[in-house]
């Protein structure tokens, strides 16, 4: 599923007893959901209650991040948690350009991945089907190539699989639930390095393609 973050409330367990109009979250109620030690807690911490029934969007608190080169770009996040999947949608509504899609299983992620190629991949390591080494080896070869970066997302900070992972390509690791300090400065960086490995996949699968030439 693809999303504009700013063009809807999020809910959770498909009901409506908790409203994120993430176009009027204020940094300040950001901020403080970096104390907390789950998704639930961090996402009411920046929840904005007035909103509950209206389906109103305010806008008058929303400061995006600064622009750091072209934030147009593609993210898949693969979160089975609606509580954190709220969450990862309400801190990407602060970076104008950035898409979102949603996958809430590994399989679905692994088949949305292999047919969009995003620009990022956010992986949950618990999923109910694959778990999140289990989708990097199914997304192994375009990881391989360059054609795909992917994050992983825990709540360990130490984790046998998470280390499997990376060593099988993953590029790097961020914990939950996620810190939109982290997100501020890490997420362009991400996005450069992953448009980069993506232009020299490009010109590699040119060179390869192109006739040998004749001396």
């Amino acid at each position: 599923m693809v999303t504009n973050p700013r063009s809807k409330l999020t809910t959770l367990n498909g009901q409506r007893p908790l409203a994120i109009p993430v176009a009027g979250i204020s940094n300040a109620r950001v901020d403080n959901a970096m104390h907390y030690s789950n998704c639930s807690d961090a996402l009411r911490a920046i929840a904005e209650p007035a909103c509950i029934h209206s389906g109103e969007h305010p806008m008058n608190s929303v400061e995006p991040a600064e622009p750091k080169g072209d934030m147009r770009s593609t993210v898949l996040c693969i979160e089975d948690e609606p509580s954190c999947m709220a969450l990862v949608e309400a801190h990407l509504s602060f970076f104008p350009g950035v898409t979102l899609i949603k996958a809430t299983t590994g399989g679905e992620g692994v088949r949305l991945a292999l047919a969009l190629l995003p620009d990022l991949i956010l992986l949950d390591m618990r999923l109910p089907d694959l778990g999140g080494l289990e989708v990097v080896r199914a997304l192994n070869e375009p990881i391989a190539q360059g054609r795909l970066r992917v994050i992983l997302l825990t709540a360990e900070s130490f984790s046998i699989d998470v280390t499997k992972a990376m060593a099988l390509g993953a590029h790097n690791y961020w914990l939950k639930p996620l810190s939109f300090e982290r997100l501020r400065v890490e997420l362009p960086r991400a996005l450069q390095g992953a448009r980069a490995d993506q232009l020299h996949a490009r010109r590699t699968e040119q060179a390869q393609a192109a006739p040998p030439s004749v001396k």
